[in-house]
């Protein structure tokens, strides 16, 4: 079992497999979650993907204290995007980090303009760290965005010394 370490933009929303760079740390599961739907809408048989900048931001995906990013994936059923927190053992402190600010050219649903932009924004908490949650940040004005995402350590399962008797000389 395992929990997200990074989480590739590209991979999740456009689709692409070329470069996955999603991936997954083991991580002492203490309790499997369950799934939660987010209003983040997504016809994959469509190019067009109308307010997805709206939607995206509108909709923060976070887990609780002690909990860590285990699944996000679209239902297509739903059409829905979901995913799922599951409690760790030995979770360390979480810290607040951004990707980097990715220009955009125009905010529109057509996928010319939201395809690119999208495959280069990786939320990467490294090797040692698990994804606590993400937040997808945009300015118009600005054209730009972004991922404000948590990192929360994870060393491992937690190790206690239990000491039985004296120790000879």
């Amino acid at each position: 079992s395992g929990a997200l370490t990074n989480l590739d933009f590209g991979q999740i929303f456009v689709g692409d497999a070329n470069h996955i760079t999603t991936k997954c740390k083991f991580a002492p599961l203490v309790n499997f979650g369950s799934f939660v739907d987010t209003e983040i809408v997504r016809d994959k048989t469509s190019s067009n993907w109308p307010n997805w900048y709206k939607m995206l931001a509108d909709n923060p995906v976070e887990c609780e204290s002690g909990e860590a990013l285990t699944a996000f994936k679209l239902d297509s059923g739903k059409q829905k995007y979901k995913f799922e927190c599951s409690k760790i053992g030995g979770l360390g402190s979480c810290f607040d980090y951004y990707s980097a600010q990715v220009e955009v050219p125009h905010f529109h649903e057509a996928k010319a303009y939201w395809e690119k932009p999208m495959r280069m924004l990786q939320a990467n908490c490294g090797e040692n760290s698990v994804l606590g949650g993400f937040h997808f940040e945009f300015s118009e004005g600005g054209r730009w965005q972004r991922i404000r995402y948590k990192c929360c350590k994870a060393g491992g399962a937690p190790v206690t010394m239990d000491p039985r008797g004296q120790v000879p000389d």
